[in-house]
């Protein structure tokens, strides 16, 4: 007899769609100002990312909001999202 775990193995690999785009939005925001965030510092509803960082933080990407959002366009095209709040 299977245990459920062997069931269910093959779906201990999946990542939610949203986590690429999470990462490759922290890694553009490292570059541009230079502070690590976390994956789980930003969240994405509807094409836009929203950000729950420390004021200091929130208020360098906004200064940087435009070189992001280019930076993003170009790496991901049609998956770059709309804006960032």
């Amino acid at each position: 007899m299977n245990l459920l775990s062997y069931f269910l193995a093959k779906y201990q690999n999946l990542v939610p769609p949203d986590d690429f785009l999470k990462e490759a939005t922290a890694d553009v925001i490292f570059r541009v100002i230079g502070k690590p965030l976390d994956k789980k510092m930003l969240s994405v509803r509807n094409n836009k990312i929203y950000v729950k960082a420390p004021p200091a933080v929130k208020n360098q990407i906004f200064l940087h909001k435009q070189r992001i959002l280019r930076t993003l366009m170009a790496e991901l095209d049609k998956k770059a999202p709309q804006d960032i709040l």
